[in-house]
């Protein structure tokens, strides 16, 4: 009973594995923080074999099996949570909660991610993507929310709001705003366009997908919807 405190450092092994405790570090899991030096401050890593590349990096939580494995230097400011939650993530300013969330990709910098998968394999900067799957694949300045929006590689500079919305959308044309399930989700190349609505601009696509305001369920849809 009473009080215990502890100066310096304290490692546990045995059934522990791995618990590092010190005045500005905690590190638990088998593998985790293993490269870890003097010169790494404020870091919370836990799981097995998380943060296992870090060096001296500072400022960064990353809790779960192999997330956050390619992290080693800098200022990070990077909250990593999930089985191989940002994996080969090296960008600082990035958050990614949810199992392989930002897990394939390098870049990330001011970007979100929220959700299994969500942004897994994009290559660009300022995204956010919530929900599984969500801009899965590699896009720029797109924010995503929903259930596979803009899954295939969306649109630079893009939003799309809805299960399914902007779901074929190619890493070309851009600045396309898509609200409600399946909202343009034929849509590939063209850009500049607005549409709202469930269903709405589905088939819209090829040359044709530049430059549109669609509004209403179902317009210029998939054939039988009901409004």
């Amino acid at each position: 009973t009473g009080d215990a405190q502890i100066t310096g450092s304290l490692t546990i092994s045995g059934s522990f594995h791995a618990f590092t405790l010190d005045s500005d570090n905690i590190v638990l899991g088998s593998g985790s923080g293993v490269a870890m030096e003097a010169d790494a401050d404020n870091n919370v890593i836990l799981g097995v074999n998380a943060g296992n590349s870090l060096t001296t990096g500072n400022n960064a939580v990353i809790i779960g099996k192999s997330a956050g494995q390619a992290y080693t230097t800098g200022n990070l400011n990077a909250v990593i949570i999930g089985t191989s939650a940002g994996q080969n993530l090296t960008s600082a300013f990035a958050v990614a909660i949810g199992n392989n969330a930002l897990g394939s990709t390098s870049t990330g910098v001011n970007s979100v991610a929220i959700g299994e998968s969500a942004a897994y394999s994009n290559t660009g900067n300022h995204v956010v993507a919530i929900g599984h799957r969500a801009a899965y694949g590699p896009s720029a300045g797109t924010v995503a929310i929903g259930y596979s929006a803009m899954h295939l590689q969306g649109q630079p500079n893009s939003v799309a709001i809805g299960k399914f919305a902007l779901y074929s959308a190619l890493n070309s044309g851009g600045s396309t705003t898509a609200v409600g399930m399946s909202a343009g989700y034929g849509i590939t190349s063209g850009g500049g366009n607005t549409v709202y609505g469930y269903y709405a601009g589905y088939n819209l696509a090829g040359s044709g997908a530049t430059g549109n305001i669609i509004i209403g369920s179902g317009s210029l849809g998939a054939s039988g919807i009901s409004n």
